[in-house]
């Protein structure tokens, strides 16, 4: 999770440096830094953050976010995307619906449904395959000695069957 967040708010605090660079606001005593903060920064941030802890629960059989299915670089590369997705449905709903909302409901709402839009279009792990490469594990006994013939991983299963797909360790074979 702390890399797909970390993610989302490296995009969002480049978006909001790159405003405030731009406006020239770098000022304590100027009110539209801090709403410019909470509204380019902290709104969606935040929203990114909820929805992903919302979501986890219901996503269990995904690879994106259990670290013990994927290396931390393609949660970071999922964050970059909700965050990058979820800027860009900032500035189009932003566009649609100015002057009928608040800027933080829009931005907060754009990256909650870039996050949701990552989320839950990530790889599904399916029962009885290998969680490192997919490889359907179902009817292999003991004499394949615990490990996926695909990628040399070890699982291990109910009864010696390889049913669940639980990763017991990323060893590869002979190594």
């Amino acid at each position: 999770m702390f890399a797909f967040v970390a993610a989302v708010i490296l995009v969002y605090t480049s978006a909001c440096a790159a405003l405030l660079a731009t406006e020239g606001a770098v000022r304590a005593d100027n009110p539209f830094v801090l709403s410019l903060v909470l509204v380019v920064w902290a709104a969606p941030i935040g929203a990114a953050w909820l929805t992903a802890e919302l979501l986890a629960p219901l996503l269990r059989h995904r690879r994106v976010l259990n670290p013990a299915f994927s290396w931390w670089l393609p949660r970071f590369v999922r964050g970059l995307v909700a965050g990058l997705a979820g800027a860009a449905g900032a500035v189009a709903f932003r566009a649609w619906f100015d002057g009928t909302s608040y800027d933080s409901m829009i931005t907060a709402g754009a990256a909650a449904m870039g996050t949701a839009m990552v989320l839950c279009t990530s790889r599904r792990i399916r029962p009885g395959a290998c969680v490192s490469c997919g490889y359907d594990l179902r009817g292999l006994t003991e004499s394949a000695g615990g490990r996926c013939p695909e990628c040399g991983v070890a699982w291990s299963g109910a009864d010696g069957a390889a049913t669940s797909g639980v990763l017991v360790d990323n060893q590869p074979l002979g190594g």
